[in-house]
């Protein structure tokens, strides 16, 4: 069954299933004018390199796993994720726009697949849209790809297509912050995720420390992952490779 579900929905479910706090000190500052959805589409985070650690906790019918997460990304390029449960690093996994190298630390193999062999039944599986999620930033939005928005006491929601998905995105109306989003796809697959507890990393780029996803297929089977964030930093330049030791053996 796991085998089939992440084929069937992709990057999506790939990087829950592959994913096995101290608060920062820095605070928001609340901004008081209410935002616009034009203020809303021409908000940009510019940073080069991501890098970040956070406590993961992954449920879903048949498991429950608490670990460590370790994320490094190189912008529209590469990221790089190692999870580690009681000390010791299970798994580790890089994602570049055209490949997935995947080590298993326990069982000692490792496996390399092209990217588009997580696409299925018409679900496109993008890099990009793995990066939105796993960094949090925010989707791009332009004018000419918004259908609907509205304006609620607290939110601005834009519903757009985002990665062949119709997504409903809600975000703060004084900050302009991303705070929950939700999607369907055209085989009933449905998910969302919300971001809390804002924090500023550096000047004006912000990004949320305490994040939850969840995943629903057509047969009611729940995947929640849970992320809570102790460090954020961006533009520090390091390394995102992987190194597959000699003795592991390939699967395919």
């Amino acid at each position: 069954m796991h085998r089939y579900i992440s084929n069937r929905y992709g990057i999506l479910l790939f990087i829950i299933a592959t994913l096995i706090s101290c608060k920062s000190t820095k605070q928001v500052i609340p901004l008081q004018k209410k935002k616009s959805v034009s203020d809303i589409i021409s908000s940009t985070q510019s940073y080069k390199s991501y890098e970040a650690k956070a406590k993961i906790k992954y449920s879903s019918p048949e498991e429950s796993i608490k670990g460590i997460l370790n994320l490094r990304l190189r912008r529209d390029s590469a990221m790089l994720m190692a999870v580690k449960k009681l000390g010791v690093e299970g798994a580790r996994t890089l994602i570049t726009q055209d490949s997935v190298v995947h080590i298993d630390r326990i069982n000692r193999n490792y496996y390399i697949k092209s990217i588009d062999e997580y696409s299925h039944q018409g679900i496109s599986v993008s890099f990009n849209y793995a990066q939105l999620l796993l960094t949090a930033s925010m989707p791009l939005v332009t004018r000419e790809n918004i259908i609907d928005s509205s304006y609620t006491d607290n939110h601005i929601v834009i519903k757009t297509m985002i990665n062949e998905m119709l997504h409903e995105l809600r975000y703060d109306i004084y900050t302009g912050f991303l705070v929950e989003a939700s999607f369907i796809d055209r085989f009933g697959l449905t998910g969302r995720w919300s971001y809390a507890e804002y924090k500023l990393i550096q000047e004006d780029v912000y990004f949320p420390y305490s994040r939850q996803y969840e995943i629903e297929s057509s047969t009611n089977e729940n995947l929640i992952l849970e992320l809570d964030f102790s460090n954020i930093v961006i533009n520090v330049s390091k390394p995102v490779d992987i190194n597959i030791p000699h003795s592991y053996n390939r699967i395919y």
